[in-house]
């Protein structure tokens, strides 16, 4: 699990005063593909996995990494782009808002294996949207990748899982991956969720937090749409 504590974003001054510093060269995948980065906007989002490169020398090769992953995490240095972010106002479809979750989990893995720090912040707001707008959808047919089988939408087991493995307790994704679980399966049918919450430390005291605080006379209030149902 990366560390607690967020890394702060650079502003576009910052970033741009940054730029001059001395380049440090990696080299992703087989193919050696080499980014040319600013060494003081890498030192910046300081990673012990980075620290002795940045100490001892101006080269460094992740030669078992795949350049789109790397893609990800230089648009986050460089950029300040979040996964999910792009286009995260416009009407999207539902397979847009399936992948707008697995580009944020796939982001958070890479922050944890290359301790970046906790971005579980700044992943908040497209995922939280992307999970809002599938909890309007139980199943899924329309979509070409479906076929004629209906599909769950919305948050899956292996997200659940994913989430809780990366982030601390007291995480704002853990408690938004528990408020997406209940949305999904209501609370007649929690046992949805049974491997997770036998399975995945803190999922099912989480779970039982946000059932608790979601029933009002004999309703429950959707954590995520928030409108009352029976």
């Amino acid at each position: 699990m990366s560390s607690t504590t967020s890394p702060k974003m650079l502003t576009t001054q910052e970033r741009t005063k940054m730029q001059s510093s001395t380049s440090l060269t990696v080299a992703v995948g087989p193919k050696k593909k080499l980014y040319f980065l600013p060494k003081s906007i890498v030192s910046h989002y300081y990673s012990p996995h980075f620290a002795c490169t940045l100490e001892n020398t101006k080269k460094l090769e992740l030669l078992g990494e795949t350049t789109d992953n790397f893609d990800v995490i230089v648009d986050y240095m460089m950029r300040n782009i979040i996964p999910g972010e792009k286009n995260a106002n416009s009407k999207r479809t539902i397979d847009d808002n399936k992948d707008t979750i697995a580009q944020c989990l796939r982001f958070l893995e890479f922050a944890d294996k290359y301790e970046l720090g906790d971005v579980s912040e700044v992943l908040y707001g497209p995922l939280s949207k992307a999970i809002c707008d599938l909890s309007f959808h139980k199943k899924r047919g329309d979509s070409p990748r479906s076929s004629k089988v209906q599909k769950q939408c919305g948050i899956e087991g292996s997200d659940i899982e994913r989430i809780f493995s990366l982030c601390p307790a007291g995480s704002r994704l853990r408690t938004l991956a528990a408020q997406a679980s209940l949305s999904f399966s209501g609370p007649q049918a929690l046992d949805t969720w049974s491997e997770q919450t036998e399975n995945v430390p803190g999922f099912a005291g989480e779970l039982m937090g946000q059932l608790a605080t979601s029933f009002q006379r004999q309703q429950w209030m959707d954590p995520v749409i928030k409108q009352k149902r029976q």
